[in-house]
Parts: C-alpha cells; structure tokens; sequence
C-alpha cells in the first residue's frame, strides 16, 4: 500500500523565491493573428473538441464528444461507434496518441484502440484488452514509455508491449497528464491536483493547477496567479497567468506555447532564465479561452472545449494583420519612428515601432480620402477641401483644390490635384513651384528621382524634365509608380507594367486594380483586390498572396508605407505588414505537400475502404478493379495539410487521354463508360504561390469485360 503525504500548496508557498530570471516581454509588434475557425459548418463532427494530434504523413486527427476526425487540410473524415469489431468501441473520444510517429491510439469512454491505416479501421492490443471498458482520462508517450490514465489507476509501458506496470492510488481520482522525469512520475489529475510519485511515496505538490508539462528539464506548472518550476522544490518563476501550456513530454524541448486571456505566448526556459514572447493576440473574446487546450506541430490548433478548433499558421500570417481598432485609412506615414494615418472620419492614429497607439487627434474635415505626410515636424493634410498645413495645433490652408496625393522626397513635398497641377512645397511649408500638366485629369501619385519627375494620371504615365514633358504610357490609367533598381515600375487598372529602354513591359496582368506599389531591396510589394503581388525584381519570379494568406479584401489607394524595410497597407479593414523578403524566403523553404487520393465514389457515392471493392484506402492498395458497367465512378484528392485552393490540379489516363487536363480548379476526376482495359490514372498538382509541384501519384485501375466478352465466352464462342 502505497502512503499518500499530501503537502498543501499554502505550506509550500511560503518559501517560494523569485531563483529565476524572469524576462517577460511583449512581442515587437501589436499582432492580430489570422486564424481559421472549423466546426460543424465545416464538416467537424461535433464542436464540443477533446483531443488534437498530427501524424507523420500530415494529418490532423480531431476527437470529440461524437466522433472521431480526420482533417486533411481540406476536407474531414469522420469516423464512428459501430457494431462491428472494426469501429470505435464507443463514439465519445478522449484522448488520442502518435505512438512510434506511426500508430494512432483512440481513448475512448470505452476503452483503447489502434487505428489500421490501410483498411482505415479499429484494432485491439493487448494492453486494449487489460483495459477493457475502462475511461482513458489520459493518453503520452515519453522516450520509449506509453503512459495511459486511468481514474486512480496509471498504466506504463514500453513501445515493444514487452512490459507492463500498473500504478494505483484510489486518492488520486482521473489521471489528465502524466510526465516522467528523473525517475520519478508526476501526475496530473481532473481537479489540478498534482502529485510527484518518488518510488513508493506520494505526495501532493501542488493544487487547483491549470496544467502542467516539460521545459528544457524541469516541471512547469501554471495557474491563475503565474508559472511554477518544480525542481526537488517549487520556484515562481513568472507572474504572467496562463490558463493553459502546451502538454510536452520530451525534455530537450526549450520552448512551448501558452494562452493568457485572448493572448499567445511562446515561453522558453534556458540557463535559468526564463522568457514569455508575445506572439500575437487572437480576435476570440477572452471569456471563451478561459478553459482551453494547444497543440502545435506543422500548424498551431486551439480549442476551447465549444467552438470547435482554432488553426494558425505561418501561411496564414504572412502578410501581418496589426491589432488596432482604427478602420478605413487612407493614408498613412512614418517620421521618426512614429507612424502617423489618416482615416475615412479624418481622425489621426499616432502608433510607435511596435504598432502601439500613442495619441488620436481628431480634425474637422470632411469625411472621404486624404493624404498625410510630415515634413520639419509639420504635419500636411490634402483632402477634397484643400491642402492644409498644421503646426502647434493651427490650421492653414496652402491650397484651395482637390488633392489627390501628397508625397515627400528628401526635404520637398509634391501635392498633386484632381486638375492636374503639382505643386511642389519646401520643408518651412511654403509653395516653391507651381506644374500644369495640362492633361486636366487627376494626377493619382508622383516620383521624383533627382530631377526628373514622373507622374501617374488617368491618361497614363508621363516623364516631366527640363521643362519637357514626356507622355510615355497611355494604354490604361495609372494609379501608382515606384522605383526599383533604376526602373520604373507602375500599377493600372490591371497589372503592373515597368519601363525598360524607353519601352514598356508587362510584369503581371491579373485583371485588377493596383492600390499601391512599394520597392524595398529586390522586391516590390503592390495591393490589390483581395490580394497582394510580391515581384522579385531580380529574379521575375512574381509571389500572389490571397486572404488565406491575411490579405484583406480591398485596399485604399496610396495607403501604404515603407517601415523598417516593411510594407505598412492601409484599407477599410484596417492596417496590414508584410516583410516581402521574409515572406519569400519562408515560402521557398516552406515545406513541400504532398497530394493524397482520398476517396472512391460509385455511382455517385462512396465506397467503403476495407470493403471488397477497395481492400485498402487508395494511397496503398495495388489497383482497383471494376465492372465495365460501373460508373460513372470517381476519384477524389487532396493537398495534404495544405488548400485545395492554392493549387492547380492536372491528370492524365494513361492509355486513353493523350496530353495532361487541368481538373479546372475541381479536386475530383469522373470517368464514364470506359472500355474494358487496364490503365494507369495519374495526378499531380501546382502550387500557384511558389510554382512547386508536387511528386505524380498514380493508381492503377482495371475494367473487366462484360460476360459475353469475357475469356470463358471467347473460348465458348471458338469451339463452337
């Protein structure tokens, strides 16, 4: 019998010691994480998530209350309680396990079992029978050992199912986290109790936990009043309240994720110093994360036990979405380290570096665009009533016109009308030179690059030096012009073209508008319509990022700004950042996806894997053999841990089709009425962000003749 010592939290407390280095600290940006939100609606079987694990092919396997899950990426599959030994024992999963980065072990309200990849089916184990009917509170693995939580009982062995130790202790209740370190396990139960098991005592170390898990070695333990280590003894290491960390049970890891409120924090615990970095907050109100879990692997997935989960990831994030209540900018500028918009209601949001809000000033002028710039610590206001200058609070108008845009460049200001003048104005905020294009259209955006100077206008694009204008481009409108290694590059009503040799050249036709154009380094970034164009000037290699990147979907025009070396975009959503060659960078060393039949369909619906038909799920099984007379029949694939929808998918029937077809944007192939013969099916897809494609899978399909063309009846037909 073992003797349980219960050492309340209150006695322990006392001698707590702050023996750590706590450096908490905010992240470097004010991050409002994009993230995707799956449930019922989106083919979850049930909202109300226990369980989160990823295989190591890339599947996201999800168990709730109703059902076990399997998420490609794009579509779910679920599975159920059945009658047959095959099925889940029951329909309600607790917990689940990548055991050996291979086998998944479902715990069930009824008992363990394995799932069989290649029938997609339920097995039981010997340890499944030892359990029989048994809850499974608790599913880990750590090095070699499997741990399995009971209530009051914890079960251990190693992968190899060659030993087995059991564990009781009728006061501990149901076991949630069990985690092996230094010879001694430390247990997690329901209530948050957690106890330390040392050979045959067991002792109470800690009450009313909101978990536990492993950091770089040691024990953390978080509850509402900060973060613990337990090391022989328990140390406060932080005051930050997570309400939940992710469950680790390798002890090399450094790092691990937290929630506190509607926040994410990455905390790390090296050389007894320990770090909480903000990642960003989510756009969940807090009362809804007050009771959740985290998993990470390729992505990260939250889930508050209601909603179903919560998915983000970095390709979701690429382009930035910052965490301000401010909407409908127009304009936006950055002097000083400080970042100054403007927005629909002519209200100016000051933000420093890490897109924070330091004042709001609010102005009089009418709602509608407006362009803002600082010049000598003045500021300057176009809008539809004029150009005015502002300093020390007053108010001046310098210009009694429609401005359009108002730009800087080294110590001038170019304001630019609907008329089509420009107006250059020096640093003290005086008028120095008055320009009539004479083109009478609005002049959307201007560059000046020594002296010469470039305009963009309803009538094209225009080069204005010496005294000498130059119409150089009149095939569409242009709205924004950019420099990038000495050539000029502007956005019309549909693409971005560039001037090279005096001649102009198409970089990209999307068929829409062009908002804004920036350049930083080797790249140009521009904002359109529900999405954003990052061109490598260096390379033409052109990136489209779309709102499953975070784009928005739409931009203000000329709202955009260049800060430490990234893209500030402003839009009626709100403010956007996207660093162009980080993004290129993660997205041509992102990793490579992998298309995956997913399933057959006869006459419209789906045929059962580990059915006569199809022995085997079609990613392993050797052919599949059909009657000439069945069909039409389908096959369904997949992008595996990716969407469907950034890729382009292209298949071709040996023996029957002679050149690749695209599935034109569809992620199923129907054949009909084909003759009796063997063929060989293949697919491949297209990554329409970086151009990678991804290996050809094939699947080898037989149709068998009717009977009357069969062998038996040829040889009939012969000797007859």
């Amino acid at each position: 019998i073992l003797l349980l010592i219960c050492v309340y939290a209150s006695l322990l407390f006392c001698s707590l010691a702050h023996a750590f280095d706590d450096k908490s600290t905010e992240s470097n940006l004010n991050i409002l994480l994009n993230h995707i939100n799956y449930g019922i609606t989106e083919g979850l079987s049930q909202d109300t998530v226990t369980a989160i694990v990823e295989d190591q092919e890339g599947y996201v396997w999800i168990g709730t209350i109703n059902g076990l899950n399997r998420f490609d990426g794009n579509e779910f599959k679920q599975f159920y309680a059945g009658d047959d030994e095959k099925s889940l024992p029951s329909s309600f999963i607790r917990n689940l396990l990548i055991k050996d980065n291979e086998t998944l072990l479902v715990g069930t309200d009824k008992g363990l079992v394995e799932f069989d990849r290649e029938t997609e089916s339920f097995i039981k184990s010997n340890i499944s029978s030892q359990i029989g009917e048994q809850a499974i509170w608790s599913l880990s693995k750590q090095n070699n050992d499997v741990f399995i939580g009971l209530n009051n009982t914890l079960i251990f062995y190693n992968k190899d199912d060659s030993e087995t130790i059991n564990f009781e202790n009728n006061s501990i209740g149901e076991i949630k986290n069990t985690i092996k370190l230094k010879g001694e396990i430390f247990l997690r139960n329901y209530d948050g109790d957690v106890f330390r098991v040392a050979g045959k005592l067991t002792s109470k170390i800690f009450e009313r936990s909101n978990e536990i898990s492993l950091l770089n070695n040691k024990i953390i333990i978080t509850n509402n009043d900060g973060i613990y280590s337990f090391d022989y003894s328990l140390k406060k290491i932080s005051d930050i309240k997570l309400t939940t960390i992710e469950i680790n049970n390798n002890t090399n890891n450094n790092k691990l994720y937290g929630i506190s409120s509607n926040k994410l924090y990455q905390i790390s615990l090296e050389n007894n110093s320990f770090t909480a970095t903000k990642i960003g907050s989510l756009d969940i109100k807090k009362e809804r994360l007050n009771k959740a879990f985290i998993v990470s692997g390729s992505d990260i997935y939250i889930s508050n036990y209601i909603d179903g989960i919560f998915k983000i990831s970095e390709k979701n994030n690429y382009i930035k979405r910052i965490n301000t209540e401010e909407k409908n900018i127009w304009s936006i500028t950055y002097n000083k380290k400080n970042i100054t918009s403007i927005n629909n209601e002519s209200d100016t949001f000051n933000y420093n570096e890490d897109f924070l809000v330091t004042r709001i000033e609010k102005s009089k002028l009418h709602h509608g665009p407006k362009s803002i710039v600082y010049i000598n610590n003045k500021k300057l206001i176009g809008s539809s009533e004029g150009l005015f200058l502002i300093e020390d609070g007053n108010s001046k108008k310098l210009i009694d016109k429609i401005i359009f845009n108002i730009k800087k460049f080294d110590s001038k200001v170019l304001a630019s009308t609907f008329d089509g003048y420009i107006y250059i104005i020096d640093k003290d905020g005086k008028i120095i030179e008055e320009l009539n294009t004479n083109t009478g259209y609005p002049i959307y955006d201007t560059l000046l690059i020594k002296n010469t100077l470039w305009f963009a206008s309803q009538s094209g694009l225009f080069r204005y030096s010496e005294k000498s204008l130059k119409h150089i481009y009149n095939q569409d409108f242009v709205f924004n012009l950019t420099e990038n290694n000495g050539t000029i590059y502007f956005g019309t009503r549909n693409g971005i073209n560039y001037l090279k040799d005096e001649k102009v050249h198409s970089l990209i036709n999307r068929k829409k508008i062009i908002y804004s154009i920036t350049s930083i380094g080797d790249t140009i970034t521009a904002a359109s319509n529900r999405e954003v164009i990052i061109a490598n000037t260096k390379t033409n290699k052109k990136y489209i990022l779309t709102t499953n990147n975070g784009s928005f979907k739409d931009y203000n025009s000329q709202s955009a700004a260049i800060v430490n070396n990234k893209v500030l975009l402003g839009s009626s959503q709100g403010l956007s950042l996207i660093d162009p060659i980080d993004v290129i960078t993660k997205i041509n060393s992102s990793k490579k996806s992998k298309l995956l039949f997913d399933e057959l369909l006869l006459f419209n619906s789906p045929i059962k894997v580990g059915s006569s038909k199809l022995p085997k799920n079609l990613n392993t099984v050797e052919a599949i053999t059909l009657k000439y007379s069945e069909y039409p029949f389908t096959i369904k694939f997949n992008i595996l841990g990716d969407t469907n929808s950034d890729y382009d998918f292209f298949y071709f029937l040996e023996d029957l089709e002679t050149n690749w077809l695209s599935t034109n944007g569809s992620n199923s192939v129907t054949y009909t009425n084909l003759s009796a013969d063997k063929y060989t099916f293949k697919i491949y897809a297209e990554n329409r962000l970086n151009g990678y494609k991804t290996i050809t899978k094939e699947l080898k399909i037989i149709i068998t003749p009717p009977w009357w063309l069969s062998t038996l009846a040829m040889s009939i037909y012969t000797i007859i």
